[in-house]
């Protein structure tokens, strides 16, 4: 029984250690980013919570992405970045949705793409930079529209007093299957289509 104990905290240690140890795993960004000044074990966080959360360990690694490209990771509900140094990296497998990420067209659209996004969040009448920081205590250091556009609607945090993103999320099915960014697909068409938005109450 002992025994068994012994070996089941063992195994957690050295898959904490996995994750620890790649590459992709940056915990100084990580622990600022989400906010996690109270936690100590950063790698455990991500290997047991963070990834079901939609958050990265780095911004080398996108967990979302990695799903998309591995199916069956994200059916077994295995943790990405684990599963990457396991298995994923000896098999070949892709860790973006672009086939060759060394093309510099693919990869210049994609920051030119995520470039516009931060705009069309920070021009945003419903997004105060200044509320967000201060309600979700984000760090001085880390954009704010960037926060909101990555992480911040994933846990549920408002772009400011005067849009709900659960409300937006709830009330649009279509834009929270898609896992869209409910700000940035109210500006860019919801609008137009006359999409149902809520104040905070």
């Amino acid at each position: 029984m002992i025994w068994n104990k012994k070996k089941k905290i063992n195994k957690l240690l050295n898959d904490i250690k996995v994750i620890e140890n790649s590459e992709f795993f940056d915990a100084e960004w990580y622990k600022k980013t989400y906010n996690l000044k109270n936690y100590e074990n950063l790698a455990g966080h991500y290997l047991f919570i963070g990834y079901k959360l939609g958050y990265d360990p780095s911004t080398r690694f996108s967990t979302e992405e990695y799903f998309i490209c591995n199916e069956d990771v994200l059916e077994n509900d295995i943790n990405p970045l684990y599963h990457y140094e396991r298995y994923g990296k000896s098999e070949g497998r892709d860790i973006r949705k672009f086939d060759d990420m060394n093309s510099d067209c693919e990869l210049n659209q994609c920051i030119d793409e995520y470039n516009e996004s931060i705009k069309i969040i920070k021009q945003s009448e419903f997004f105060d930079a200044e509320w967000y920081r201060n309600q979700y205590n984000i760090p001085d250091d880390v954009s704010a529209a960037e926060h909101y556009l990555t992480s911040g609607y994933k846990l549920g945090y408002n772009p400011s007093l005067f849009f709900s993103t659960q409300k937006y999320l709830h009330w649009n099915g279509d834009v929270k299957q898609a896992g869209i960014n409910p700000l940035e697909h109210y500006e860019l068409y919801g609008k137009e289509e006359f999409r149902i938005i809520n104040y905070i109450e």
